[in-house]
């Protein structure tokens, strides 16, 4: 099997399989004040997790951990990318009717559609007959949909015809974007409140974006945090298959919901960044957040000496998960600010990692800052247990 096709899956066995735990280290990303990436910081590293495979081409059994080092490969602007498509649509086609325990099913493909992208979109066009004729073959009733996004969503709708739905993708005019973060989380989200899914189905999507996405615990660019994403499609019962680029929240969300990970050709924005996973943020507007060598115990240091000074300051933060699901927390402090000319406060919040360490892999807590004139600020940072 190719190697760009490879899932990473977290559907359970029943073999019983020895943990191995991701090795690595977080290391800060640099950046400026204003939370832009000033281009000379390393990125963390985990290394890769050991994958369990059955005897079948793609079937993925069990993944140990979630590290965010693995995958990749290929180039989103060479002629091989659709040869490498003929794989991933037909690995996506067997996982997908391997899944469906239901005769109805709908299918909703959430496609990023910014220009890097146009290769791959090309290639899910040329071969997502696999996925059609598959699921006639085993006899299921299935309707496909379609979602699309750049910095905003488009919902196309569904239909169980071949034709149609290919014409929709012949429709998409990749534009747009220009940064490293896309709307992805509304994506998946428009994808869930606004496909009206059948009575008695089975909801699935398909996920396919070279890009990192805008999320309200990182940047503040969408109205979705992951864990919130997450949430909603648990709820809703969807399981989420993605095609994407080696980013830890990306491969969560697959994770979190049962379904896999597959790297996608090319590196899109990627290319032309430092690599990055984006989950890490140590200083902003507003405070830094120091970390102190082997101590789980994190200091934020505000600075108030610019006019007009705060009154009262609010602290909350969260932990998530190796799947991103939040698993500790939301926990709010306020503290108010003397009028006495001091400089700066210290913040400790209390992260008792015995309540939420569950299971081996990386934790992300994120911290939100806001004093009542409006300002706002995200800090963050992971764990590796």
């Amino acid at each position: 099997m190719n190697a760009l096709a490879q899932p990473v899956t977290a559907q359970p066995t029943a073999q019983k399989m020895d943990y191995v735990a991701p090795q690595g280290e977080t290391k800060p990303i640099s950046l400026e004040a204003d939370g832009v990436l000033d281009g000379s910081g390393a990125s963390p590293g985990i290394d890769a997790p050991k994958i369990h495979y059955g005897n079948e081409r793609g079937d993925a059994l069990k993944a140990d951990g979630v590290g965010n080092s693995w995958g990749g490969g290929g180039s989103s602007r060479s002629a091989n990318v659709g040869g490498v498509f003929v794989y991933i649509m037909q690995d996506i086609a067997r996982t997908l009717v391997q899944a469906t325990t239901t005769r109805k099913v709908d299918i909703i493909f959430v496609l990023d559609e910014t220009a890097s992208m146009v290769d791959n979109i090309r290639g899910i066009r040329a071969y997502v007959d696999f996925l059609f004729e598959a699921m006639e073959r085993e006899g299921h009733d299935a309707t496909f949909g379609l979602v699309t996004f750049t910095d905003k969503t488009k919902t196309y709708g569904r239909t169980n015809d071949l034709g149609t739905f290919k014409n929709w993708l012949f429709k998409i005019g990749v534009d747009g974007g220009g940064d490293i973060a896309e709307a992805g989380l509304d994506g998946l989200m428009a994808a869930v409140k606004e496909t009206q899914f059948r009575k008695g189905a089975q909801r699935l999507i398909v996920l396919a974006s070279d890009g990192a996405f805008h999320d309200a615990d990182y940047n503040g660019r969408s109205a979705y945090s992951l864990d919130e994403v997450i949430e909603t499609l648990q709820k809703a019962q969807v399981r989420v298959d993605v095609i994407g680029i080696d980013y830890l929240p990306i491969q969560q969300i697959a994770l979190a919901t049962g379904g896999t990970w597959r790297a996608i050709p090319g590196r899109g924005y990627l290319e032309y960044v430092p690599p990055l996973t984006l989950t890490v943020k140590l200083f902003s507007k507003l405070g830094t957040l120091r970390l102190e060598n082997g101590k789980i115990d994190d200091q934020i240091t505000v600075y108030i000496n610019n006019p007009p000074r705060p009154r009262q300051l609010t602290l909350t933060w969260k932990v998530l998960n190796p799947l991103g699901e939040r698993c500790y927390g939301p926990f709010t402090e306020r503290k108010g600010i003397p009028d006495d000319g001091s400089k700066k406060i210290e913040l400790t919040p209390v992260i008792n990692d015995e309540v939420f360490q569950t299971m081996p892999g990386v934790y992300t807590i994120i911290y939100r800052l806001e004093n009542e004139q409006g300002q706002r600020s995200i800090l963050r940072r992971t764990l590796t247990f």
